[in-house]
């Protein structure tokens, strides 16, 4: 009794101070206890799950409770509107999705400062549409990140910067346009660690060169059910290290070089199927390629097609495609357009001198026929004058020569008059010619016309 009655006061101050260190361990654990009225938590192991799904939740139940040592976190379907403010530094899961989460004024710089242990974070089906670098800031250990299913339409070049444990980016359905420059700009932080980029649903119509930039480990690439209609031969120069999985499926696209795929050394899966593909030498080149490819596999072969101006579908099979693969010349259609340019320019040029020359000739030509005609003219006149009679010798028919070279000269000047002449006794009679009939315009001396009747021209 003297012993008890001497440790005694040593006793009470030692309840006291335990009772007063216990006291605000037990408010948390009893605001805990609340919320997980509310919620459903499984403290059992671990893990330490609390999930507050579809539950009614406020700002004071998030706030007050201490979750500093919980693993997991679920807050989806509980109509949030901003990124609650949490004490939670050992929180791993963070799951926000299918919330009313719909601009960064509601998210607070550096919502996410306090959870330096952040590896999968989920704002999948909210509303949000841009991402900057401030929305992400503090949550420098993300691993995966969930956007999908938002109206995200633009990106900040720096919005993931410092994220160097980024492996998994889910933008799947939203309002991209292009694929956000933020793969090139931060290549740096993001080339050693992004491993999936999920671009799925965007309307995205075009892949120009090299748009994802150097990620060397990078794995899966899911641009399927985009508007894609060009892919440009160079679009994954940057991905031939690492990439395994391509999905192309279900867009517009109309053909693909095989030079797109040829660079993918590591690739092991395709897919192609509903694009309106047309049976070209194109295609057949890549499919062609695909078939001397066994590591390649192309996900539902048996529904990819190709078609040709509304022919049935063709199988995606290179002895199917080359069928209607009509390889263009360029090579000698461009050699022999050039020969042909030449060939049209010689004849141009030939002509437009040997006219000018001939021009230039003609005019001399034409002066000296005129006076060498007229001289002609006037010998024959004098060598085949004949007197119709003596009597009357005021009576002279002139008759000119049947010479070949008087026809030739007096039609260059004049049309020709012809006349019937009868010759008594014919040609070795009397030089008496009496004209019978004068016919103009007459195209050619005709032959003898009766016995003693010749055709001769008349210079009337």
């Amino acid at each position: 009794m003297a012993i008890f009655a001497v440790c005694r006061p040593f006793l009470l101050s030692l309840c006291f101070v335990f009772t007063s260190c216990a006291a605000p361990s037990f408010n948390q654990s009893s605001q805990l206890l609340q919320l997980c009225q509310i919620c459903k938590c499984d403290r059992r192991n671990s893990a330490k799950l609390v999930n507050c799904s579809y539950a009614k939740l406020n700002d004071s139940d998030l706030a007050s409770a201490d979750l500093s040592d919980t693993h997991t976190l679920i807050l989806s379907n509980t109509n949030l509107e901003h990124v609650p403010d949490l004490r939670a530094s050992q929180l791993v899961t963070f799951d926000l999705s299918h919330n009313h989460i719909s601009d960064l004024r509601e998210i607070p710089d550096g919502a996410f400062r306090n959870l330096r242990r952040l590896r999968d974070l989920n704002m999948s089906h909210n509303r949000l549409s841009k991402i900057s670098k401030e929305m992400l800031h503090g949550a420098k250990g993300l691993v995966n990140l969930d956007m999908s299913y938002n109206e995200i339409s633009m990106t900040a070049a720096d919005a993931f910067a410092g994220l160097t444990n980024l492996a998994t980016l889910q933008l799947d359905h939203n309002q991209l346009e292009e694929v956000p420059t933020v793969f090139k700009n931060n290549n740096i932080d993001l080339r050693q660690s992004l491993q999936t980029i999920n671009l799925r649903g965007n309307p995205i119509r075009e892949l120009p060169e090299d748009p994802f930039g150097d990620l060397q480990y990078l794995h899966y690439l899911d641009l399927s059910r985009m508007k894609l209609e060009y892919v440009h031969p160079d679009a994954f120069k940057g991905l031939t290290t690492g990439l395994y999985e391509l999905h192309l499926n279900s867009n517009k696209l109309q053909t693909l070089s095989v030079q797109t795929i040829q660079n993918l050394r590591y690739l092991t899966s395709l897919s192609l199927y509903d694009n309106p593909l047309a049976c070209n030498c194109t295609l057949a080149d890549l499919a062609s390629y695909l078939e001397a490819q066994p590591d390649i596999s192309i996900v539902d072969l048996d529904t990819t097609h190709c078609s040709v101006d509304g022919s049935p579908n063709i199988l995606f099979i290179s002895r199917e495609i080359s069928m209607f693969c009509t390889s263009f010349p360029m090579v000698e259609v461009i050699v022999g357009a050039v020969g042909l340019a030449v060939l049209i320019t010689l004849v141009v040029i030939i002509t437009y001198f040997y006219r000018k020359r001939h021009k230039s000739t003609g005019k001399h030509s034409l002066s000296d026929h005129a006076n060498n005609s007229t001289l002609t003219v006037e010998t024959s006149f004098q060598l085949t004058h004949v007197q119709t009679s003596a009597e009357d010798k005021t009576n002279t028919l002139e008759v000119c020569t049947r010479s070949e070279h008087f026809y030739s000269s007096i039609k260059s000047l004049q049309s020709p008059v012809y006349a019937y002449a009868q010759v008594p006794g014919g040609v070795s009679g009397p030089k008496t010619v009496e004209p019978v009939a004068t016919y103009k315009n007459v195209s050619c001396p005709q032959a003898q016309q009766a016995a003693n009747y010749y055709l001769v021209p008349s210079c009337k």
